[in-house]
């Protein structure tokens, strides 16, 4: 009899692309996976993947048709679940990455209200740049990531969730003048601004190619609240979307000056891969759209 574990691991290998995939995704390990196929195989006299030279997650015309009544067998049972139990008695842990522009927005709010709605659920919340979440969601390590739109892959669901512009902020007691600044104004400070990793740092850069601006001084950084801080201290310029800085353009520690050099909008978007198992972390999408509309 085909046990619910091993139309689990099919799933996972096919739909990620690897058997080690697979295992992080199943939190297990690749021998482990490995194992789990050979026993399917010899129990049934079949293979399911082609062998030589192809790669192991080609399936073979029997395999195709195990894993097409796997992934069938697996939405049946997860709708089965929600119509005995209800959506709102979802249960599980949701491994959700996030751009910290986000934690300084809304994510608070996202939590207490899944806090209320869907107290069977929890989240596993990492911190990182778009790029890395996007590695993370490719690998299977993460369910569900918050990042700049447009770095998703081509089989992940994704909606769009908010779009905040950036800004060229400065403390007040930075000597610039009051008037409207010029890029070679912005140039003869040090300009503080995400990681080099990053798309808005490489957009950023690109502004200062002029030669004749001299060497410009960037001050790529992994922590938004560094940035923050440092732009705080009168350290330089930073690149920042006001939303993240509410309180600090309120009680004047910040000012965003006026410029006639136009910065990118940050679009931000929720990414999940479809299929058995993602209604979790769906449900936690649309209700960070929900969210990010009402911030």
């Amino acid at each position: 009899m085909v046990e619910f574990r091993d139309l689990e691991v099919l799933y996972w290998i096919v739909k990620l692309g690897g058997f080690r995939k697979a295992a992080t995704r199943l939190n297990t390990t690749q021998p482990a996976i490995s194992n789990r196929i050979a026993q399917i195989e010899r129990q049934y006299n079949i293979s399911l993947f082609e062998r030589g030279r192809r790669k192991p997650v080609t399936l073979t015309a029997r395999g195709l048709t195990f894993f097409k009544h796997a992934e069938h067998m697996l939405r049946l049972h997860e709708t089965l679940l929600v119509s005995l139990k209800g959506a709102e008695a979802l249960t599980g842990t949701v491994r959700l990455g996030v751009s910290e522009t986000l934690v300084h927005t809304w994510l608070s709010e996202l939590v207490r209200d899944l806090l209320q709605t869907h107290p069977g659920v929890g989240l596993d919340i990492s911190v990182d740049i778009s790029a890395t979440l996007q590695d993370g969601l490719n690998r299977g390590e993460l369910d569900l990531a918050f990042m700049l739109d447009g770095l998703a892959p081509a089989k992940a669901v994704t909606m769009s969730l908010c779009d905040y512009p950036l800004e060229w902020v400065a403390a007040p007691t930075l000597p610039l003048d009051d008037g409207l600044l010029e890029l070679r104004h912005l140039a003869a400070w040090p300009i503080l601004t995400y990681s080099s990793r990053t798309q808005p740092y490489q957009q950023i850069s690109a502004l200062f190619k002029d030669p004749t601006l001299g060497p410009v001084r960037l001050f790529g950084n992994g922590s938004l609240a560094s940035i923050v801080r440092l732009a705080t201290d009168g350290i330089g310029i930073g690149a920042i979307p006001p939303v993240t800085i509410r309180d600090e353009l309120a009680s004047g520690r910040l000012r965003i000056l006026n410029t006639t050099v136009k910065l990118p909008t940050l679009r931000f978007a929720a990414s999940y891969l479809d299929g058995p198992g993602a209604r979790l972390a769906a449900m936690v999408a649309n209700q960070a759209r929900e969210m990010a509309a009402r911030f």
